[in-house]
């Protein structure tokens, strides 16, 4: 079970990072942010800090589904899943740090509001 949900996390993680990256094979027709920006190099390294240690730990699951590893290789997979996930994070913290929503005052819309109407 677990290891069907945190692929299904990653995995979903992993797909639509690449695609609003645009990286390749995906592609975004409408990017909401630009190749080159400090943000998109951010981005982009958290991905792959992701993507490679998910992909080995895949790598040593299925192996290990075929013959028996050592406790330390198994103990390496462990790392690298923690790894990825700390990445991952990294990655939503990245987003959250750009996001225009983040600097939203909600005092200041409604002073707004009574201004217009007085």
């Amino acid at each position: 079970v677990h290891c069907v949900s945190a692929m299904l996390m990653f995995m979903s993680f992993l797909f639509a990072e690449a695609h609003a990256l645009s990286l390749y094979p995906f592609y975004c027709a409408v990017q909401s942010i630009q190749p080159g920006t400090f943000q998109y190099k951010l981005r982009y390294l958290t991905w792959h800090l992701a993507f490679w240690p998910y992909l080995l730990f895949c790598l040593i699951q299925v192996y290990d589904l075929f013959s028996s590893l050592h406790p330390y290789v198994k103990i390496t997979s462990f790392v690298l899943e923690v790894d990825a996930g700390l990445a991952m994070l990294a990655n939503h913290y990245v987003i959250w740090y750009f996001a225009p929503e983040r600097n939203w005052n909600p005092t200041s819309s409604i002073e707004m509001q009574n201004v217009d109407a007085a």
